[in-house]
Parts: C-alpha cells; structure tokens; sequence
C-alpha cells in the first residue's frame, strides 16, 4: 500500500508533484476532499476509470463525476445556464455538485446517457494543488464499495480498496463529513438531485426567482 501523509491546508510541493504525477500517468488516486474521501483518475484514460468501477463494485451504468479547477469549466461543457453564474460563485469551490449539459470532449460513463455531467470544485486547498499540476480533470466518485457509507477518514476504506489503489493520500478527517449537494441546472426550475452538505435553503438565498431551486421528490 502506497499512502502519502499530507497537511491538507499547507500542501508541501514535493508532495502534490508525486500524486499529480500518477494521476498524469493514469494511476488510480484515494483521496481527501472537504467531504468525503474519493477514490479517481484521470478522465481522459477509459482503462484508468474503468479500474475505478472494478475497485468500488460501481454498477457501470452509473456516471463519475468530475473535479475541475473552475477556470476550466467551459471546457467540458455546452453552455452555463442563466442564474448559474452566481451559484458558482457563491459555491465553489465547494460542497456543490452542479449538473451541466456534457460539451463534445466527455465521453460515458462521466457523461450519462441524458448527456449531462455533475461537475465540481472542491474545497481542498492540497486536492487544488494536485488538479492544477496534473492539468486533466480527475474522474471520481466517493471511496466507498458501492452501496456502503462513504468515508470521512483512510480507516474508513476497505482495505481490498486501498490495496487496489496506485496512490492514498491521507490528510486526516475530512472536514465536512457529509457528501457534496447535487445540484441540476439543466432544467428550469433548478432541481436538487441529492441534499448534502449545501443545503436547500442556502440554494433558494442565492438563486434569482426566475431560476428557483426545488429538491427532488
């Protein structure tokens, strides 16, 4: 088992250029977030993500996500909806998953079969750090085997799954210890997929009538 023990608010350099390293070389990462642990790879290595859905015993019809830095985020997809532009800037980075229509670059299974893909910026100054050396969007979902709770710590992780990982960056507890909000801007009103660590009133304040968020019953 390879594990990197970090200081998540004061990346040390040598150690954000070794994870973004194996990222670059298509390496499948454990991580920290600011909610959970997540376990991804680069996006735009199929053999990297598909060794992401074996690990976790993820049904292969069910889309990743991806983490981005935000300046990038015209890059994966069509367009930012009307009334988007304040939840991003309120939100990321953040616990806020935001579902866009995919651009022509994404490929299933981080699109979904409706062409969509949740995308997010999160809060985590040495996860930043890796994203902007790596330069490529790392494909990820939670560090959990499919089904089971999603860790907030490395002890929290099945140790078949870690042993299966190229790299697990250990950073402690996670700060949060709740999964990200999803978030669906391709529709109108906007629609909250799952309430998580952003809640839905905090959504509603920040979004304009004209765009007003209801959740998902």
């Amino acid at each position: 088992m390879n594990i990197l023990y970090i200081n998540s608010k004061n990346p040390e350099k040598k150690k954000v250029g070794k994870a973004a390293g194996i990222i670059r070389k298509g390496g499948v990462v454990i991580f920290p977030t600011d909610t959970v642990y997540g376990i991804g790879a680069r996006a735009d290595r199929k053999v990297s993500v598909g060794r992401i859905f074996r690990i976790k015993g993820r049904a292969g019809n069910k889309p990743l996500i991806l983490f981005i830095n935000k300046r990038d985020l015209n890059i994966y997809i069509k367009c930012i909806p009307a009334g988007a532009k304040k939840i991003i800037a309120r939100f990321w980075p953040g616990a806020l998953t935001m579902v866009f229509k995919a651009g022509r670059g994404i490929r299933f299974p981080v699109k979904d079969r409706r062409g969509t893909v949740g995308i997010r910026m999160p809060d985590h100054r040495f996860l930043l750090a890796v994203l902007k050396k790596a330069g490529v969007p790392f494909a990820t979902t939670s560090a959990n085997i499919s089904g089971q709770k999603s860790p907030t710590s490395v002890k929290d992780i099945p140790e078949t799954m870690l042993n299966k990982a190229d790299l697990v960056i250990d950073g402690g507890r996670t700060s949060k210890g709740k999964a990200s909000t999803v978030l669906d801007l391709t529709a109108e009103p906007f629609r909250v997929l799952r309430e998580g660590a952003v809640s839905l009133k905090q959504l509603q304040k920040a979004v304009r009538a004209s765009c007003f968020v209801h959740r998902v019953s």
